[in-house]
């Protein structure tokens, strides 16, 4: 994942194309990096659909979204 996103950072044509970034790995921390490579939005397995679905709706009508179930691993998505 992050050198996936190294390297969209690298191509001009896929530079404006949001990130989702969805793990098994610890949120506290692998999310500040995930954030600070690129990704717009952060789960940990398991995740909640609805919450997932929000946030790629969110990002694809360029849009912010901030997880309405604090429980979840999600971070808030920049737009």
């Amino acid at each position: 994942g992050f050198w996936a996103m190294d390297w969209m950072q690298r191509v001009n044509e896929l530079q404006d194309i949001p990130v989702v970034m969805i793990s098994s790995n610890d949120a506290g921390a692998f999310r500040p990096k995930a954030l600070a490579a690129g990704a717009k939005a952060y789960f940990q397995k398991p995740l909640d659909r609805e919450v997932l679905t929000a946030a790629v709706a969110g990002l694809l009508a360029d849009k912010p979204f901030i997880n309405p179930k604090p429980a979840d691993a999600m971070s808030v998505v920049e737009a």
